[in-house]
């Protein structure tokens, strides 16, 4: 084996045309797909509002183990739900409407 052949066979093959082509097209529909998804509003971020202090509620404790959420409860009324030492619910007003003791 001469040296020509021997560099020819230790290079990787490279794809026929035809297979580039096609990569090349894939590759240009893909740009464009995420152009079109980006301009209806999937990929794109949008700028988040900065948090609003609505009310600052009584002492309740440190919340080390959960967040708070609201949530209906089964009533279609929206609730706080807390979890500090013990567990509190406000309704809408924010008045504590149960509490459920660290441990009961």
């Amino acid at each position: 084996m001469d040296r020509r052949t021997c560099m020819a066979a230790s290079r990787p093959s490279r794809p026929p045309k035809h297979d580039r082509l096609t990569i090349v097209a894939l590759f240009g529909l893909a740009l464009v797909t995420l152009a079109i998804v980006g301009k209806a509003g999937f990929v794109v971020a949008a700028a988040v509002q900065q948090p609003v202090m609505i009310k600052q509620l009584k002492w309740t404790g440190t919340s080390w183990f959960g967040s708070p959420i609201i949530h209906d409860l089964g009533t279609d009324e929206n609730k706080l739900v807390g979890t500090f030492y013990d567990i509190f619910v406000w309704d809408k007003d924010f008045n504590q409407i149960a509490k459920a003791p660290s441990g009961g």
